[in-house]
């Protein structure tokens, strides 16, 4: 989360200096500069970026240097910034571990389902703003899925008001 955290106030200054220059000359030579935007997998020009409200937000990847030219070609020499709000990453690593376990399907068929349910990944449990660590696991992370029923929840993770936990275990990244 603290890159997070970072990266939103890196984006937010560059924002700010982008559109607060009273010479539109050089306002036009800053942007020419500006890195590739995209929301929800969606590109997007930074101006559309302000509308967004910052506790929306359940991911932030930031790509430069070889990364980005290596997603857009030449286009990205400046960067390219995905930025991934809550609603969108929930109805996308839903439909991932629908995929994955038919027990979830049927247990998590809509996004309310989630009331009834608290994910533990690698051994953590999850606070309801999740969707972040969620959003980022794929094929080349996911390792399994597992459901288990209300008693089990309580009993090894003392979690006595959902009815069933989400156990994921993912490889994890070596740490620098």
């Amino acid at each position: 989360m603290k890159y997070l955290y970072t990266a939103l106030i890196l984006l937010f200054s560059f924002n700010l200096t982008c559109f607060s220059q009273n010479n539109a000359a050089k306002s036009d030579s800053i942007l020419s500069n500006e890195p590739i935007f995209f929301l929800d997998e969606n590109r997007v020009k930074s101006d559309t970026l302000s509308s967004i409200n910052p506790t929306d937000i359940a991911a932030v990847v930031v790509y430069k240097d070889t990364s980005a030219l290596r997603i857009l070609g030449n286009e990205g020499k400046n960067g390219v910034i995905y930025i991934t709000t809550i609603e969108h990453a929930r109805t996308k690593y839903i439909a991932y571990f629908k995929s994955k376990s038919t027990e979830y399907a049927d247990i998590v068929r809509t996004i309310d389902d989630e009331l009834n349910v608290v994910y533990i990944l690698n051994n953590k449990i999850l606070e309801k703003a999740n969707a972040g660590d969620l959003y980022l696991i794929d094929d080349t992370n996911y390792i399994d899925l597992k459901v288990i029923n209300e008693s089990e929840l309580q009993k090894g993770y003392n979690i006595p008001d959902k009815k069933f936990g989400i156990i994921i275990n993912t490889k994890q990244k070596d740490k620098l």
